[in-house]
């Protein structure tokens, strides 16, 4: 039965040649169009599992909410000069908000103007109470270095030091880690060295080692999901913006 049933299909074929032949492109024609409609490669890990899925329908309600913590590439910096790693970050930014290409976001966590402004308010009250007390006892430092804020102010600061030793004060303990600093500038400067001094580290001692070494950039960049690197052009756009940095170039900072 089934030999005859080829038989007659055979026969069929070979008396309508023309008619199989439209028969088998309009197919294959309807197979390619519903393939390249259909079917795809992405490399959306997303996508693997069904939205329908209990925890994947959590997770969706989680980044409608919290947007800001989905598809995140993060630059980390690190400076040994606080000021050095914070203006790395902002020009590292700015680069990266004006590449709307690439970027959809760009944000620099600890550039806060509310943290600039109240961070003291986080500090448990002993460290408070020691950075306040250093505070008050460098006033008269801190405003002649206010009203003149150049060379010649720093010198005519230090000068109230020496005057303070020549009417036989003691130099108040709060000011060993502001001299020290300035000892091992100027020496390294006489040497033919000179480097950069960090007020932030002179004026906070212990505080600003709190705040680590590290400086972020958290972005949220374009992916191309039908690439096998989704971000490989925005990575390779904050490499180049990266490598660009005076301060990377120099090599005080390294990202």
């Amino acid at each position: 039965m089934l030999a005859n049933f080829i038989g007659k299909t055979v026969s069929f074929c070979t008396r309508r040649v023309w008619v199989v032949l439209f028969l088998f492109t309009l197919l294959t024609a309807g197979s390619l169009f519903l393939t390249v409609q259909r079917l795809g490669v992405t490399t959306d890990t997303d996508a693997m599992f069904a939205a329908n899925l209990p925890w994947k329908q959590r997770g969706a309600e989680l980044s409608r909410l919290f947007p800001q913590n989905d598809d995140l590439m993060v630059a980390i910096i690190k400076a040994d000069m606080p000021e050095q790693g914070r203006a790395t970050a902002r020009e590292l930014a700015k680069i990266l908000r004006a590449d709307h290409k690439n970027f959809r976001t760009v944000r620099l966590p600890d550039d806060s103007p509310f943290l600039e402004n109240h961070g003291l308010l986080f500090l448990d009250k002993p460290v408070l109470g020691s950075l306040l007390d250093s505070i008050v006892a460098a006033q008269p430092f801190l405003g002649t270095l206010s009203a003149d804020p150049s060379s010649r102010g720093i010198f005519s600061a230090l000068g109230l030091i020496g005057e303070g030793l020549s009417a036989g004060e003691d130099i108040p303990e709060s000011f060993t880690t502001e001299l020290k600093g300035f000892a091992v500038a100027l020496h390294d400067a006489a040497e033919g060295h000179p480097k950069d001094l960090s007020w932030q580290n002179l004026l906070a001692g212990p505080l600003a080692e709190m705040a680590g070494n590290y400086q972020y950039v958290i972005t949220q960049p374009h992916q191309d999901f039908g690439s096998l690197q989704p971000g490989g052009e925005a990575s390779a756009a904050m490499r180049r913006a990266i490598d660009s940095l005076p301060f990377v170039k120099s090599g005080n900072a390294i990202a």
